[in-house]
């Protein structure tokens, strides 16, 4: 069985595969892949009109841990971490900070609807959030974060834009909280700690 030697690509967001892309992430010859289609031991569908078959995400996985392939290839490594702020120039230091730490991809939220909707569709490993974040408590946070269903259980850690941060919360609220006057390296140097792959 050949091996096939395509040079490697990230995958971690791809949802839908062809035999060939099927066939460098499981590092098997494309016809391997082809046959294990066609017998039902990999599941997919065909392109409507063609001959050209596709196989979702979900059942690559299932067809490698079948076949104790490693799946790292389909692993997104970076920690994402998800910024909650409300300030822009706050974020652009924190953005500017994070800068040179390829294992961090880091998005920011400035109002409660993107930090909704961010928590959901990017999955973040750490929240980072502004105490002073405008309508939004930690302790909704951490119900939202705790209430996806899919993605790795996110820490959520407290740092202050302003230097100050009101009254104490119990620990089971929050990973760590960093303390005042507001410094972006100091932030991101914990976040790091919490990150290092």
């Amino acid at each position: 069985m050949a091996i096939n030697t395509t040079q490697p690509k990230d995958w971690a967001g791809k949802q839908v595969f062809s035999t060939g892309e099927a066939a460098v992430v499981c590092n098997l010859s494309q016809q391997t892949i082809i046959r294990c289609f066609d017998n039902g031991r990999l599941q997919g569908f065909r392109v409507p009109g063609s001959r050209f078959r596709r196989i979702p995400r979900a059942a690559l996985i299932i067809f490698m841990h079948e076949n104790n392939l490693p799946t790292d290839a389909l692993e997104d490594l970076r920690h994402r971490v998800l910024v909650l702020v409300a300030h822009s120039d706050v974020a652009a230091a924190l953005q500017h900070a994070v800068i040179g730490l390829g294992h961090i991809d880091i998005r920011v939220a400035c109002d409660a609807y993107d930090a909704g909707r961010l928590t959901s569709d990017f999955s973040p490993h750490v929240v980072l959030m502004d105490h002073a974040f405008p309508g939004l408590e930690p302790t909704r946070v951490l119900q939202g974060i705790s209430a996806c269903d899919e993605g790795p259980v996110a820490r959520l850690v407290l740092f202050s834009s302003n230097g100050v941060i009101g009254s104490p919360l119990p620990h089971s609220v929050c990973e760590t909280i960093v303390p005042g006057p507001f410094d972006a390296r100091r932030v991101i140097d914990t976040i790091g700690k919490l990150t290092t792959p």
